[in-house]
Order: structure tokens, then sequence, then C-alpha cells
């Protein structure tokens, strides 16, 4: 859906929201978005908005139709270049890899790389195919790591290509962990650069494919840019390994194994803001409901997950319990509310709704119209 209205709304300070996953949403002081407060989801302006917080992230598993012509191979050695690849001058292209997989890859979409003696590095010098290509994709011609993002042209692809995209960057610049320490197998995946952008950029894609990740930032020393981990973890890693994946076989077959003796997974976000004691009263209410959810346990629990929530449901009927438990949407936790100085500002009204979604944030139109639907 295309925005029908905009407008200039001049200079004025804003408010800055980060979630406890690293989501932000800037926006002016009397700007809505949508939290669940007091057992009910309602607009509440930014500059109301305080740390902790519970505010409704969008987590639909969608995408536009996207158009952009490119091949799904192109489309992932531009992961990979953006990854593990540099354009530094505009005369050549330089990719650097151990992983014979990924290089053929590239190589067969008609970029001519030679192996450099050290076996490490691959090079092309052809400068007009190398402008080409960056043409083709819309990039800088010299670009360093800090500076890379996924270009307009691969955010107007389809989302076969936009999945080829992400396992190129996950291929070179991601990492599947696992652990049975603990006693029970963990496992996580993570995503690292020192391009800020590109990794929100990617987390908010992430969204789009129903996972959840979590943006975390470290200094190293003064002689490093600052580095931007993602993490994905807990029920999100399954729904990564089902929904995108990695191309390489050492980390795809790695990530595989650890989903397939994984035996229970939960949801590593904060829960569902759910009132137990409505919970309770269902409880009482039903019938043959199992000893798993009685009083006592949903009491002791110190969150309510998605997916106890939904086993619950199954045995009861609460339209109010129904209404916390949707599989598109989850409740982050407000970390911090940073006051900015002034920007330009702009507002904007989608069609036939009162909301939009603007980086996982479920925003409120500039204007309402007569034909609202209610709220989530």
């Amino acid at each position: 859906v295309e925005s029908e209205e905009s407008y200039y709304n001049g200079v004025r300070p804003i408010c800055r929201v980060i979630t406890s996953q690293g989501l932000t949403f800037a926006g002016t002081y009397n700007h809505k978005l949508l939290i669940h407060e007091n057992g009910k989801n309602i607009w509440k302006e930014i500059s109301k908005i305080k740390s902790g917080d519970r505010i409704l992230i969008d987590k639909s598993y969608r995408w536009h139709n996207g158009d952009f012509q490119c091949t799904v191979d192109e489309s992932y050695t531009l992961g990979a270049m953006i990854g593990d690849g540099s354009w530094t001058v505009n005369t050549h292209l330089r990719f650097a890899t151990l992983d014979e997989e990924i290089i053929n890859i590239i190589r067969s979409t008609g970029l001519k790389f030679n192996k450099s003696s050290d076996n490490v590095h691959y090079n092309m010098y052809k400068k007009k195919e190398v402008k080409k290509w960056l043409n083709k994709w819309g990039l800088k011609e010299k670009c360093y790591t800090i500076d890379k993002v996924l270009p307009e042209t691969i955010m107007s692809a389809s989302r076969e290509k936009m999945t080829a995209c992400l396992q190129g960057l996950y291929d070179t610049d991601g990492h599947v962990f696992v652990s049975d320490v603990k006693g029970g197998l963990a496992a996580s995946i993570g995503f690292t650069n020192t391009s800020k952008t590109l990794v929100e950029q990617m987390q908010y894609i992430l969204l789009h494919y129903g996972i959840v990740s979590n943006l975390r930032w470290r200094d190293r020393n003064e002689k490093w840019n600052r580095c931007y981990e993602l993490g994905i973890y807990g029920v999100n890693v399954k729904l990564f390994c089902e929904r995108i994946g990695f191309r390489l076989k050492r980390k795809q077959d790695k990530l595989q194994n650890a989903v397939n003796q994984k035996k229970r997974w939960i949801s590593n976000i904060n829960g569902i803001p759910v009132d137990k004691e409505d919970m309770v009263i269902a409880f009482n209410q039903g019938s043959k409901v199992p000893q798993k959810f009685s009083p006592s346990k949903i009491r002791k629990r110190k969150t309510i997950q998605y997916n106890y929530l939904r086993e619950f449901l199954n045995y009861v009927d609460c339209p109010k319990l129904e209404d916390l438990c949707k599989e598109e949407t989850y409740y982050d936790t407000v970390q911090e509310i940073q006051y900015e100085n002034s920007q330009d500002t702009y507002d904007m009204h989608v069609p036939t709704t009162h909301k939009y979604i603007a980086n996982g944030f479920i925003s409120h139109n500039s204007k309402i119209r007569a034909c609202e639907r209610p709220l989530l």
C-alpha cells in the first residue's frame, strides 16, 4: 500500500524510542505508537512513552511484489560482496574467502575474479565490468565497510531474491553457534559488521520473515570502528533455518543438525504482557484443562511465553487472551527514550487504515478516516 498524502511538518524537535532488542523509531513529540498498557493496546504519544513500557512490534510474514530485474545468483553475489567484498577504488573489485562454493557462485554471474597467490583474495581488474556491476545495483563507486548498505535495487526485488541476498550476507559475515555445555543444546545465529545502517536494515528485513533479532554493539580499540552484532536466538533460529538458511553447506549443515536435535524451543522475547489472573479465571471456567495450567503453576511462571499461552487457549475460550496472542506481533520493551535536536519532519497518510508499519513499530496515521479498523 502506498501513501496517498504526505506533508512537510517543518523543523521540530524529535524523540527516539529504543527497545530492548535494539529497534529504534524517531518522531515528533506528539506522534503516536501502539503500546500495551493496563491490559489494553492503546495509542500513546512518543513524548509520554517511558522506559519499561511494552510496545507492539509487527513481525508478520510478508513482502512486497518486488520486480527489480536480477537473478537469484546475482542477488546472492550482491550479499556476499557486501559481506566480504570491497571496492575502495572504482577500477577493481576484491573478494576474500576460503570457501570455493561462494566464489564459484560469484563467478557464475559473469564476474571474472582471479585468485591471488595467498589463495584467499580474489581480484577483478576489468574497469568497464566493475562499473557495470556497481551501476546495476546503484552502489557508490568507492565504499568502505562502515558505509556499506543494502541498495534500493535489492530492496525492491522479490522475496526470493532478497532471501538469496541475505544468504550471501550470512555466508560471509554470519556464523552459527552451537553448544551443549549446560546440558541442553543451545543454538544461535550471529551477523557482525561495522556498518550500523546495514545491520539495522537487516534487522528490519528479518521481521518480514517473522524473525526477531537482537542488535548490540561493542567497541574494540581506537584503531577499529565500532562493531555491530545482530543475534538470533530461541525459536527464531528455527525460523531462520526454515525461511532463509545458509547457502554455504558447512554452515547450513551445522544449523540444520542443531535444529533437528533440539527438542524444545522458547521465544526469547520478554513474554506476552498477560494478567495471570485472567488465565486463572479462564482455567476455573474451563473444563478438562491440563494441570500444567493450574492456577499455582500459572502464578509461578516468571513470564508467559507465546507457545504456553497458545496451548492454553486450546482448552479455554477467552477473547481477551486471544487478542494478546497474535503470531504476527510481539511485545518489545522500551529501553530508552532520547530527546534530540530539531530536524526536518514529515507526516504521511496511508489509505484504508489508521495505522502503518515503520521499522516494525505500529505507527498512527497523520489523518484519521471514517473507514478505520479496530486496534490490534
